[in-house]
């Protein structure tokens, strides 16, 4: 099972990859556990989440729900639209397919650093914390870049996306600044010490 959901991935376009692993990090997911589990989830979220249409999600749905190898199950009997919800044909495909759990590892991850980010931000509105500090900075930054994290998806962990979002921005504004001021210090440090010579 985990070679035929391998191998339809594989054959996959690559808008279409991207695509699929939106999907498959919407419908599985960890709890405080550490167990994993499938949830229902709607196309039009889903499309909100990876920000594309609905028709390109219905595309990638429909080639992991052929008959043969439905891995994706939808409650809906014809065309599949905004509305419809579809989930994981089996919670077992988490373990099973070696991706799939490595998503949902990816996911619990990301999920964590953005949760991070938001409450450091609230305490940093409400004046009892700082900007981030340069290690956990470069990870925020790091987990943007290949996270790509949208509002939507943001908002069904916590509903601050705008307000953590900025809260990295500005950190990284900072920590810019703060580097640029020591560089100018420096250079008019050995200018004077040059000048008293």
């Amino acid at each position: 099972m985990s070679r035929d959901l391998e191998s339809i991935y594989d054959s996959l376009e690559f808008y279409q990859k991207e695509i699929c692993e939106r999907i498959f990090k919407t419908i599985a997911f960890k709890t405080g556990g550490q167990e994993a589990f499938g949830r229902r989830t709607s196309l039009g979220n889903i499309s909100r989440i990876a920000q594309c249409s609905v028709d390109r999600v219905v595309e990638v749905v429909e080639i992991f729900s052929k008959t043969g190898h439905a891995f994706l199950e939808n409650q809906i009997t014809g065309s599949l639209s905004s509305e419809s919800e579809i989930e994981l044909s089996h919670e077992s495909l988490i373990t099973i397919w070696d991706r799939l759990h490595q998503w949902v590892d990816e996911e619990d991850e990301s999920i964590r650093m953005y949760l991070r980010l938001s409450k450091a931000s609230a305490s940093y509105q409400q004046g009892k914390g700082t900007l981030l500090d340069v290690n956990v900075l470069q990870k925020a930054i790091d987990w943007k870049k290949s996270q790509k994290p949208t509002p939507a998806w943001g908002i069904q962990f916590d509903p601050a996306f705008e307000r953590a979002m900025v809260f990295l921005s500005t950190s990284e504004e900072e920590y810019i600044w703060n580097k640029k001021r020591k560089i100018i210090q420096e250079r008019r440090k050995r200018i004077l010490n040059r000048s008293l010579i």
